[in-house]
């Protein structure tokens, strides 16, 4: 089955079961990533999408993938409020440690930024490919 349509399973069966619009931008060719990575991908995207289900009072949900040279970036925005989905901890942020720890194990960074025009949260994360791709031997 291939990440791209796994990723693309997971979000149009996260959204039929609530009935959210879903849209996803991905790469045409499959990049040949590690089984290990790509697991690990699913889980972060399955993770990210369960959160938008319990707690973002969504009508929608967008997932994106992008690759350059060096990297692999999947993009989730949400249309939620940080203070409705994420819980908070001594004014902190508590991202859900299980995705943290997934893009640190495969080298990589995540982020929270405010959505478009202030409104919601996206998620980006970003991996390297050197760390995710599986090379010809």
């Amino acid at each position: 089955m291939g990440l791209y349509s796994a990723l693309r399973w997971q979000l149009q069966e996260s959204c039929g079961r609530v009935g959210l619009k879903c849209d996803d931008t991905m790469p045409e060719l499959e990049l040949p990533i590690s089984s290990a990575a790509s697991i690990a991908i699913f889980r972060i995207a399955q993770e990210a999408m369960t959160n938008i289900i319990k707690h973002a009072h969504a009508t929608e949900a967008e997932l994106s993938v992008v690759v350059t040279d060096e990297e692999l970036i999947m993009t989730i925005p949400r249309q939620w409020h940080r203070s409705s989905a994420l819980r908070r901890q001594g004014g902190r942020i508590a991202w859900p440690l299980s995705m943290r720890h997934r893009v640190q194990a495969l080298g990589g960074f995540w982020s929270l930024s405010p959505g478009i025009n202030g409104k919601g949260t996206e998620v980006q994360v970003r991996l390297p490919l050197n760390r995710i791709q599986v090379t010809a031997v």
